[in-house]
């Protein structure tokens, strides 16, 4: 893997980071509010978009840059969008989203340092 794809990774999931903190910022802003939730719904999907587009120059290269601790942040947001993605149709109460947000945001620091 070259150093320009190591860059490019490095930059989409910190693009994703941004974007899914601020979504999670607003989500909490104010209790069962849909504008809000509208609004954090399309800040995850811009992170889902820019997550994939890192998963994919990833895999392609997986042979010459398999790190768990890549693959633990591609899971730990994996698992923060589906939580979300499960309360916000129902609006049920994004407790457990904030949680997994939480869990994404510690496996983006401790490779990043953000």
């Amino acid at each position: 893997m070259s150093q320009e794809q190591i860059n490019q990774i490095t930059v989409l999931i910190k693009d994703a980071y941004y974007s899914s903190k601020e979504a999670h910022e607003i989500l909490f802003e104010e209790y069962d509010n849909k504008e809000n939730q509208i609004t954090a719904a399309v800040l995850i999907n811009r992170s889902i978009s820019l997550i994939s587009a890192a998963k994919a120059i990833y895999y392609s290269n997986y042979e010459s840059l398999a790190k768990t601790d890549i693959e633990n942040i591609f899971s730990k947001f994996d698992l923060f969008e589906s939580e979300f993605m499960t309360n916000f149709p129902t609006g049920h109460s994004h407790q457990h989203t904030g949680l997994k947000f939480k869990q994404f945001e510690e496996s983006v620091k401790l490779f990043f340092e953000v």
